[in-house]
């Protein structure tokens, strides 16, 4: 899972660099505070307690769908292309998915991820 939120950031970090050069400090830095905010909270979640683990889970995951909701509109204003806004959108699902099943391995009382991964 770290690994998926670590390639989100390779990706999405020289790809934001072509947005527009009046939307840097906004909307550019919003989407790359969100991108690290998921990825920050998914190391959180790693070293935490139990009850610890469930609210950075739960924090990572609203990252990510706030981070969605911004790589749609640049897709809408253009500012990626359809192949980008496809792949983009195949990372933060998988991401999603891994969080999701993560969530609810802590939940149950599983833990789930194994650090390093």
């Amino acid at each position: 899972m770290h690994t998926r939120a670590r390639e989100l950031l390779v990706w999405l970090l020289p790809h934001t660099a072509a947005w527009p050069r009046e939307q840097r400090h906004s909307v550019t830095g919003h989407v790359l505070a969100l991108a690290m905010g998921a990825h920050d909270a998914l190391i959180a979640a790693r070293h935490g307690s139990a009850a610890q683990r469930g609210e950075s889970l739960r924090a990572a995951d609203i990252h990510l769908d706030q981070l969605r909701q911004y790589l749609q509109l640049a897709w809408q204003l253009r500012w990626s292309s359809d192949g980008q806004y496809q792949h983009v959108s195949r990372l933060t699902t998988e991401l999603g998915r891994l969080i999701g099943g993560w969530r609810r391995a802590s939940a149950a009382g599983g833990g789930g991820v194994r650090r390093g991964s």
